[in-house]
């Protein structure tokens, strides 16, 4: 419908690789999270995009960025951040969260099905050689292994799974023939150690060591 419209993103240094090298995305911005850059990003981008889908759930800010920066702004339906929105969805939190971005889109009217394929994160050949020497040196076979990632965002502590569990589901993955392989950012070195601890079987950490599309 709209052929001439481009497509700007705007990510942070955290998530940023979830959208480099997509095909279908015009620009990748990358905003520090301080307020003296987000306060010159307002200033600089006021009404500059006629549309602002802001796809944050939680975090007030974004909301408070898509109202400046978008003509039209559209987002979640829950907490009072939803008032700063011309049009909100419910967010939907009992389905996969590709499902609930999507239902932002499928309110503008497109049809959008995903239930087949998620698109893969891109990655070059030099990520995939230092994946491969990764595995060797682990001793891990890629037909063979599980990678766990059971870490989770400072502020999303309360979906963070119990240790014992993780535990218990890796023994059992083993037991049925899988190689274990914990995943997930530096910081959660010490929690996946924990749960290394509470391991019946062996398991390796990789945790810290690979990017995200390394991933």
């Amino acid at each position: 419908r709209y052929p001439n419209a481009k497509l700007t993103v705007l990510a942070t240094e955290r998530n940023k690789d979830v959208f480099t090298g997509q095909k279908f995305i015009d620009r990748i911005k990358v905003l520090s999270l301080s307020p003296v850059a987000i306060i010159r990003f307002i200033i600089k981008n006021f009404r500059k995009y006629d549309l602002a889908i802001d796809m944050e759930e939680y975090l007030n800010i974004s909301a408070i960025i898509a109202r400046c920066a978008g003509k039209f702004r559209l987002g979640y339906s829950h907490m009072l951040r939803s008032w700063l929105y011309d049009k909100t969805v419910v967010y939907n939190d009992q389905q996969h969260c590709s499902e609930t971005f999507a239902d932002l889109i499928r309110s503008l009217g497109a049809n959008i099905d995903i239930s087949e394929r998620l698109i893969p994160l891109y990655n070059t050949q030099h990520d995939r050689m230092i994946v491969d020497q990764l595995l060797r040196q682990n001793a891990l076979k890629k037909k063979y292994f599980v990678a766990i990632a059971p870490g989770v965002a400072e502020s999303s502590k309360n979906r963070l799974w119990p240790k014992e569990r993780f535990a218990e589901l890796a023994d059992r993955l083993y037991e049925q023939g899988s190689q274990i392989a914990f995943i997930g950012a530096k910081n959660e070195l010490p929690l996946i150690e924990k749960i290394k601890g509470l391991m019946k079987k062996k398991a390796a950490n990789l945790s810290g060591k690979t990017s995200l599309p390394q991933t």
